[in-house]
């Protein structure tokens, strides 16, 4: 199978941006897998067209 990188980049950033806005979070800094659990990411590749 062949992906375009920038295009899964784009998807992980857009669901990130999101689910910030959309939901509340805990104040300060953290790394993505602090705050998201893969399945969050598995369920937007699997509506995805790209994959």
């Amino acid at each position: 199978m062949n992906y375009d990188e920038s295009l899964v980049t784009a998807e992980i950033a857009a669901t990130v941006a999101t689910e910030l806005l959309e939901k509340e979070h805990p104040a300060g800094t953290y790394h993505i897998e602090e705050l998201f659990k893969l399945d969050a990411f598995i369920k937007q590749f699997d509506n995805s067209s790209f994959i």
